[in-house]
């Protein structure tokens, strides 16, 4: 009997009959199964894609009820490919229902560097957003951002992390931070919008599957 390369799973050979086949593909079905049910301790694990959107020349971008009991936690993929405005930071906020947040509880802080090996660090407190990507001298050509959003539904403060890089005139901008929303309210939603001026890119936002 033939096997695959990796897991070795058993395969028909050429020779085999026509009639076996059922009984093969009900083995190689059950190596399978047995294999991934190892691999993932029996839970259904892994990133759930939820939302795939494209953007263009838009002052803000809102994701309503993404954010759900289906999953705790949430990873975003955000991309920026322009920026009408210079020296333009990108900001997150939180959504409640469909309203995006107007209560001053969002704290943060960063660290990163840029391109020239100058050091540099950002801090918010108190504030209706968080900053998580910052403009140089120049629209920025490229910025990308990964994030990851802890416990947005569940009924304790909400929670981020991201890492962020920004191309502008020449001039990189690397940053790692991480935040969180100190009252435990519940939101279903987010939003990006620069500082000032207009934006356009991509956003991918998945699920952590919980179990």
């Amino acid at each position: 009997m033939a096997t695959t390369t990796n897991y070795g799973w058993e395969t028909p050979d050429d020779t085999d009959l026509v009639k076996d086949g059922a009984l093969a593909q009900r083995t190689t079905a059950s190596a399978i199964d047995t294999s991934l049910f190892s691999i993932t301790n029996g839970k259904n694990v892994g990133l759930v894609p939820l939302v795939n959107t494209t953007f263009t020349t838009t002052s803000a971008l809102q994701v309503d009820n993404v954010f759900t009991t289906d999953y705790d936690n949430y990873k975003i993929i955000f991309r920026l490919t322009a920026c009408s405005s210079s020296g333009t930071g990108i900001r997150l906020t939180l959504v409640d229902g469909t309203t995006p947040t107007t209560t001053a509880k969002a704290f943060w802080g960063s660290s990163g560097s840029t391109n020239s090996g100058a050091a540099a660090s950002t801090y918010g407190s108190a504030l209706t957003y968080f900053d998580l990507i910052y403009g140089g001298s120049a629209s920025p050509s490229l910025t990308n951002a990964v994030i990851d959003i802890i416990a947005p539904k569940l009924a304790t403060s909400t929670g981020l992390t991201f890492n962020t890089f920004n191309l502008s005139g020449g001039v990189s901008f690397a940053y790692a931070g991480a935040g969180a929303f100190e009252t435990n309210d519940t939101f279903e939603g987010v939003r990006f919008a620069p500082a000032s001026g207009t934006m356009s890119g991509n956003i991918k936002i998945y699920g952590y599957r919980n179990s």
